[in-house]
């Protein structure tokens, strides 16, 4: 009884968090090309702006290639409605990872003199990211999973936080790391600082917040277990 409970409040998490992506999908989009649009009327270098048509072509590809291969064009009812989610969920991700890979190859590449444009690229899917994550701590959809998969989660949490901040730390750094054509120790000192700082202080928001989102599913758990007795 309890395991049958305990899945369906995994399926209400599952279900919620697909819903919050999709919306942030769409938000995503929209100001990924409100970006691009921006940059060809300040007559912005190709360099500048092309990742940003690239996030918007991925996610537009990944979001019409499932669907297509899925059925989900027209109208649809809530099972299908359930399964547009999911699609533009992982949708969002794709844009997520594009934005995030590609600014860290444009940042090696030529960040010193592009680092604002190619900073803005990656605004789009970070203020949407960061947005979710706020509401989704706030409804409880962040878990462990279990105390059982809690072994797990947390080396994934960990290694997850350690490339977001290496990340972080070569986006504020990689422009200092050369200057006059030389190699800067400097610029390399100061990625593994702002690395460090960022990726301590998110990690330890991410358990706070967890732990907090696993507590309130333990509440949810326990309300339909009492209602089902009723």
């Amino acid at each position: 009884m309890k395991q049958t409970m305990k899945k369906m409040v995994d399926e209400r998490i599952n279900k919620e968090s697909n819903e919050l992506l999709a919306k942030f999908y769409w938000a995503a989009l929209a100001m990924q090309a409100a970006v691009l649009i921006v940059k060809l009327i300040l007559q912005a270098e190709l360099l500048r702006w092309a990742l940003d048509a690239i996030i918007i072509l991925a996610g537009l590809g990944v979001m019409m290639a499932l669907r297509t291969v899925r059925s989900l064009w027209g109208k649809k009812d809530e099972a299908l409605k359930e399964m547009d989610n999911s699609v533009l969920s992982t949708s969002f991700g794709t844009m997520l990872w594009v934005a995030l890979l590609g600014s860290l190859l444009l940042m090696f590449g030529n960040g010193e003199e592009n680092a604002l444009w190619y900073g803005s690229t990656m605004l789009p899917v970070l203020i949407a990211s960061g947005i979710y994550t706020v509401i989704a701590i706030k409804r409880g959809l962040l878990l462990w999973g279990g105390e059982r998969n809690k072994g797990s989660a947390k080396p994934r949490l960990r290694k997850a936080t350690t490339l977001g901040a290496l990340f972080f730390g070569i986006v504020m750094g990689a422009p200092d790391c050369f200057s006059g054509g030389a190699f800067q120790v400097s610029g390399l000192v100061k990625i593994f600082l702002m690395a460090a700082m960022w990726g301590l202080m998110f990690y330890g928001m991410m358990v706070l917040a967890i732990n907090r989102g696993e507590k309130s599913a333990n509440k949810n758990l326990e309300e339909v277990e009492a209602d089902a007795e009723e």
